[in-house]
């Protein structure tokens, strides 16, 4: 990992934040190549590039073409997802179940404005626990199948998803969630809470249910903290919430705060803040010194020095409460170590099934 190549990065994504740009020098010596080879596999290429516009940065060719090409596709595989949602929304709706479209497309637009920037390739879907099972048959009877097992103890239960496959088209998968927790990460317990809070939200000639702002951005905390413990890269999740809680209002840090504690992720929400505070200092001038180990998580790249009980350190930072902190700790790291057994117990049964 090159130092210089990861805070041009940041210096471009820090372009969408503010309107000063003595964030990025335009007389810097970039090298283009390796920037946009981080970018891509941090998935921010097309942020990355709409950034460096902000800050008038002329990027040279061939990448200027490249970039041309990367927003076309965006757009156009963007606009699949968004129609393929709302019509699958469209229906669990008509079966009475209650849906939100979590994440994704319409959660990029809500960020950046654009559907031109941000591409994400499936769709998620959240529906009351009740409900999963029914909404699981309506969607395999709308041209989907899944390739998990009905029975998948791992799937069901301790990730609480399943995913869906078009049948005959190319469209986008489908995740149905029942839950938004999983396995060593804190999240949103309330489900039912989270659907009653959701928004019908208009883009274009397109309506979809989301989650509301704060919610988005608990869910987005939760994402990170399972990139974290997963050693994958959380940049666009950690711009997503910079640039979220530059907007104030009723999404300013004190009532982000507040709420987060109020939804039981109130450590998990301290944690992930402090990380994107690092990232993308709030105040020209506060950039903290250059860290190892941050810029190995954010890449999904493993620490130097990392200890073997770094994942059970992490579940007691964020494991919320105070006199019943120890307890739900403890709860958490045993799920976790059945989660883990269940999933080898299912993976060494498909190995035995494939083997014949």
């Amino acid at each position: 990992m090159d130092k210089q190549t990861f805070e041009h990065l940041l210096g471009a994504l820090s372009a969408w934040l503010r309107d000063d740009h003595h964030h990025f020098d335009t007389k810097a010596k970039i090298d283009w190549e390796a920037m946009f080879a981080l970018a891509q596999s941090t998935k921010t290429f097309l942020i990355t590039a709409e950034g460096l516009a902000k800050n008038s940065s002329d990027i040279p060719s061939p990448y200027d073409q490249q970039v041309a090409a990367e927003k076309a596709k965006c757009f156009h595989l963007n606009m699949t997802n968004v129609a393929s949602a709302v019509r699958i929304c469209t229906i669990l709706r008509t079966h009475g179940i209650d849906v939100a479209c979590i994440k994704g497309v319409p959660r990029g637009f809500e960020i950046y404005d654009r559907w031109d920037v941000r591409r994400t390739g499936d769709i998620d879907l959240l529906v009351h626990p009740k409900d999963y099972r029914e909404a699981a048959e309506v969607i395999t009877k709308n041209g989907y199948y899944t390739p998990v097992p009905v029975d998948s103890v791992w799937w069901h239960t301790y990730l609480g998803e399943s995913p869906y496959l078009p049948s005959s088209t190319t469209g986008p998968i489908v995740d149905l969630h029942w839950k938004l927790d999983q396995p060593g990460t804190p999240a949103m317990p309330d489900i039912s809470g989270v659907l009653r809070r959701t928004q019908s939200r208009t883009f274009g000639k397109f309506v979809i249910p989301t989650l509301s702002q704060a919610d988005a951005l608990m869910l987005t905390a939760t994402s990170i903290g399972k990139a974290i413990r997963a050693q994958e890269t959380w940049l666009v999740e950690a711009h997503e919430i910079a640039l979220s809680v530059r907007k104030g209002g009723e999404l300013s840090r004190e009532n982000l705060n507040q709420y987060a504690h109020r939804q039981g992720v109130g450590r998990l929400w301290q944690f992930v803040l402090r990380q994107v505070d690092r990232l993308f200092p709030p105040d020209v001038g506060t950039q903290e010194p250059w860290d190892d180990e941050l810029a190995c998580s954010v890449l999904g790249l493993p620490a130097p020095n990392q200890h073997s009980m770094f994942r059970t350190q992490l579940l007691w930072l964020w494991s919320d409460g105070t006199a019943l902190r120890p307890l739900r700790f403890a709860q958490e790291f045993l799920r976790v170590r059945a989660a883990e057994y269940r999933h080898d117990v299912e993976e060494a049964e498909k190995a035995r099934s494939a083997a014949g």
